[in-house]
């Protein structure tokens, strides 16, 4: 199964980014986040794993996460395993500065494993849409601030 989605952040590229990646942040943005752990590799580089919690339907679940490629500002790669199903899925994200300081940003998924054909696309694809929002929300709204003075 494979879709991109893809919107429009008022923000320069590098404030996009800085908040993107910023562990800190990940919980604001996406309520179902709980923790990661570094687990090996260069933090941020090509290589490195990390141990990750997050609730999936209400039941906290780990995965791994991968990065594959870290060609930041333009693009970062990476592939998540999770752990309680038979599913990995493969995340391209790119950032293109847009005429007038905006920023696109477009994620092509990509699932395969053997749980795939049990996985409803369109109830995933929502997911998917609803974090991007919820993170142009919090970025646009708190440039990555939590608590603004």
């Amino acid at each position: 199964m494979e879709f991109t989605l893809e919107t429009t952040i008022n923000l320069p590229r590098a404030t996009v980014l800085e908040i993107h990646y910023c562990w800190d942040n990940l919980s604001h943005w996406w309520p179902d986040f709980i923790h990661a752990d570094h687990i090996s590799g260069e933090d941020g580089a090509a290589g490195a794993t990390y141990r990750c919690m997050a609730n999936f339907e209400g039941t906290p679940r780990q995965y791994m996460v991968t990065i594959l490629e870290n060609d930041l500002p333009d693009a970062f790669h990476q592939v998540t395993q999770f752990e309680h199903i038979q599913l990995q899925q493969t995340m391209r994200t790119t950032f293109r500065i847009l005429t007038g300081g905006a920023t696109q940003w477009q994620v092509r998924h990509q699932l395969t494993g053997d749980d795939v054909p049990h996985i409803q696309e369109p109830k995933f694809r929502e997911i998917m849409r609803e974090q991007m929002a919820s993170f142009k929300a919090f970025a646009e709204n708190t440039r990555g601030k939590p608590n603004p003075k």
